[in-house]
């Protein structure tokens, strides 16, 4: 039977996760703007950890409140702020 948990994880700069706690991780829900992003200005750090969840295997998604563009827009905000996903 697959379980699923939900757990809240916070990170600051300079925070990092022990080998035994990414075995534990299957995967984050990222949030867009504040967290990958403000405005048109990638927050410093961001591609970083991405690029370090990536080499882990850990799989991300990403997810947002906003309800003013549609994911087909998001998806064009996120390419010119040279970010790879799709919808």
């Amino acid at each position: 039977r697959y379980r699923s948990q939900l757990v809240g994880v916070s990170f600051s700069e300079g925070d990092e996760l022990t080998v035994e706690q990414s075995l534990n991780i299957r995967g984050f829900l990222i949030d867009l703007d504040g967290v990958l992003y403000v405005g048109g200005d990638v927050i410093p750090g961001a591609r970083e950890a991405l690029d370090e969840l990536r080499r882990r295997g850990i799989q991300r998604r990403f997810v947002t409140n906003t309800t003013t563009r549609t994911a087909s827009a998001l998806v064009e905000k996120l390419g010119k702020l040279r970010w790879c996903v799709t919808a």
